[in-house]
């Protein structure tokens, strides 16, 4: 310490060092791309300038040179670091890329609390935490998107000068209340939202369709909270709003559309309502009434077919059943074009029902069968989705992001470090600097080793919940290999005894009785194969008859039922059968679901007024089914695991449409059930074509 505080005294004397140690200060700002600190609002007019070029080429450009320089600038300030990452995130939001813009989202989120900017910027900080909760909503995560969702409103109410956003964050949390079956605080947070929007001084016609929507979704709240009357009351002044405001928004064919399918959505819901109450005329008129709106093209579709099915069981409960089975079969013809899982399920059940009145037994067993079939897959998938924890998963996320920070930070300081040790001599304001840095180095490492510490921890617990889950799938083979053998031998043995005494009965009551045993258990050796089938273990499973089926003639059906489907994106579905007609033997309906699912993902994935071309080749042993399409492409990363289930490479259509990344691997199980091929060639921005190669083992036709 005596020694420095004689250099320290000596520098002012001795011109030469004060020269020396100026010039290497000014080249260490200069060094590396470094700039000098720029102000905030230098940065703001970045951002707004990439904000302006939102959804042309230009944007790309514009975050590539922003990100750039971030990259060349050694020690970026803070808010700095918060412009980029908020630019990051927006592009990646844009082109659909969710994943890495939540990872940058959380990182903004790391910044602003490790730097304080959440005090200094307060509104911003909201609106990161809003974002953030939207992630968490649409994953399921229900309690953490509550709590971000909270956050922001806390940090919107003290501000007092937001009507409008306070409004979103009250709606936000009536989604979550809602989604979490609390009815009632769903309704109070919808309510509270539609006070706050009334003294936000901007309204126009976004305004006018969220404050319909406000009061229609209070409304379904407390229709599912049993306050029928309270249910009744705002789904009128939903619709008294549309009658007053909604007419000075009707500008266009299309606003005069969503004004009237809102009022069809409605009808819909407040029918529901009175059929809870018994009034059942006023359920029948809102139904019709509901019906005859939303069952024209172009408008809400899906909501006509829940209309009609609650139709169908009104009128199956007042015993009309001639009005009902004429909607029942009209219904069928719409499901089988546009999936609807629910309604699809409730069908079933209300045929079982039906077929049981008429003491049709067979068709009642068929139709009850698959209503079972379809709520134990629905209910799979629902308790999935409940069991899944993604929250270690995003937490580790987090940390590993908080790593990479830390290496960047660490990286730096080093270069610094170097930098400083080589004019350590000149003066002790550069040996502080340098102890300085070595003291930021040495907690970042500790910090980098406790979070390295925590990742492995959580690598160490997942590898026990694979075990476990490894252990679970094997207790559950064995149960299902006791099911093949306790199950399905006595039901052999029942079907073997029942054709003998089919075989010996004269009496027509004791045969009818004998054809209903048989009828049973061939079902119920039928339910069991498939339940092995599900699992996995195909040892006792029977093969799945195959017909003889036209190839031509199957596609064009299917290319013609979803015309319909891509008439409503303004596209054409082009047909160019073989000249040969062949007639193959396959699992018809199984084939089908393969055509329907490739040519209505080209639908999703084409632009409005593209062109679907399905085309039919006969080869020397085997028939080639292509499907092009012109739409939006596949990135070449995708296509590997394009067919996997449940895999990550799935985006949303041109118009928003979600995908699951569940079809394509449908359609590879069922192309391996029979022995063919399905592939993918496909360039970004240009179109797919999809390719499907079926054997002809023994063909006919010509």
């Amino acid at each position: 310490m005596q020694n420095s505080a004689i250099s320290i005294r000596s520098i002012p004397t001795c011109p030469i060092f004060i020269g020396i140690a100026s010039f290497c200060i000014l080249s260490l700002l200069f060094s590396c791309g470094h700039h000098l600190p720029r102000s905030d609002a230098y940065y703001d007019t970045l951002f707004a300038q990439i904000q302006k070029t939102a959804g042309n080429d230009q944007r790309y450009a514009l975050v590539l040179q922003l990100d750039l320089t971030y990259r060349n600038t050694t020690d970026p300030s803070p808010y700095f670091q918060l412009i980029r990452h908020k630019a990051m995130s927006g592009y990646y939001y844009e082109h659909a890329e969710l994943d890495k813009a939540k990872a940058i989202l959380d990182t903004q989120i790391f910044i602003m609390e490790r730097y304080n900017l959440k005090d200094k910027y307060p509104k911003e900080f909201a609106n990161v935490l809003g974002a953030r909760g939207n992630y968490f909503f649409n994953e399921n995560m229900l309690d953490k998107a509550f709590d971000y969702y909270n956050r922001s409103k806390a940090i919107i109410v003290a501000l007092k000068d937001n009507e409008c956003l306070l409004s979103d964050q009250s709606y936000h949390l009536a989604m979550v209340a809602y989604r979490q079956e609390k009815y009632k605080d769903a309704a109070a947070y919808f309510k509270q939202s539609i006070q706050e929007m009334r003294g936000c001084p901007f309204y126009d016609s976004n305004s006018y369709y969220r404050e319909q929507e406000l009061y229609s979704n209070v409304g379904l709240s407390y229709s599912k909270a049993k306050m029928n009357d309270s249910a009744i009351l705002f789904y009128k002044d939903a619709l008294k709003l549309i009658d007053t405001e909604g007419i000075k928004y009707n500008y266009s064919d299309r606003f005069k559309r969503l004004t009237i399918t809102a009022k069809g959505v409605i009808y819909g819901n407040m029918a529901k309502v009175y059929i809870a109450s018994g009034e059942i005329d006023s359920a029948e008129h809102l139904l019709l009434s509901s019906i005859a709106i939303n069952t024209q093209r172009g408008y809400e579709n899906y909501d006509a077919m829940y209309s009609n099915m609650q139709l169908s069981e009104l009128y199956y409960n007042t015993g009309e059943y001639g009005k009902a089975l004429p909607i029942l079969r009209n219904l069928r013809q719409a499901l089988d074009t546009m999936a609807n899982t629910e309604v699809n399920m409730r069908w079933y059940q209300l045929m079982y029902k039906m077929s049981r009145h008429f003491n049709r037994s067979d068709d009642a067993i068929g139709y009850l069968e698959t209503y079972h079939r379809l709520k134990d897959s629905a209910d799979i998938k629902l308790n999935t989705l409940k069991r899944s924890d993604y929250a270690g998963m995003l937490k580790d996320q987090e940390t590993q992001y908080q790593i990479k920070l830390l290496k960047k930070d660490n990286q730096v300081n080093r270069q610094f470090l170097w930098l400083m040790l080589g004019i350590a001599g000149l003066s002790l304001a550069v040996v502080v600097l340098i102890y300085y840095n070595y003291r930021r180095s040495r907690n970042s490492v500790l910090l980098l080793t406790s979070l390295n510490h925590q990742v492995n921890e959580q690598k160490y617990q997942l590898e026990g919940a694979m075990a476990q889950l490894k252990c679970n799938n094997e207790d559950k083979d064995k149960i299902l290999r006791i099911v093949a053998h306790d199950l399905r031998t006595p039901i052999g043995g029942i079907m073997t005894l029942s054709d003998f005494m089919v075989e010996e009965e004269s009496e027509p009551a004791k045969l009818e009785s004998l054809n209903m045993i048989m009828s049973a258990s061939r079902n119920l050796m039928h339910l069991t194969n498939e339940l092995l089938e599900f699992s996995g273990n195909r040892v006792f499973v029977t093969q799945v008859e195959k017909e003889e089926t036209d190839i031509n003639a199957l596609a064009k059906q299917a290319a013609t039922l979803l015309q319909f489907k891509a008439n409503e994106k303004h596209q054409s579905i082009i047909l160019e059968l073989s000249s040969l007609q062949v007639v193959v033997c396959i699992m018809r309906e199984k084939i089908n679901r393969v055509l329907n699912n490739l040519i209505t993902n080209a639908i999703k994935f084409s632009k409005i007024g593209g062109i679907i071309t399905v085309t039919i080749e006969k080869k020397d042993r085997s028939i080639l089914i292509i499907v092009k399409d012109n739409g939006i492409g596949i990135p070449e990363r995708f296509i590997p695991v394009l067919f996997d289930p449940f895999t990550n490479a799935k985006r949303h259509g041109t118009q928003g449409e979600r995908s699951f990344g569940l079809g394509l691997s449908i359609c590879r199980q069922i192309m391996d059930e029979h022995g063919g091929r399905i592939w993918v060639e496909s360039i970004e921005g240009e179109g797919s074509v999809f390719y499907i190669q079926l054997p002809v083992e023994n063909e006919s036709g010509t």
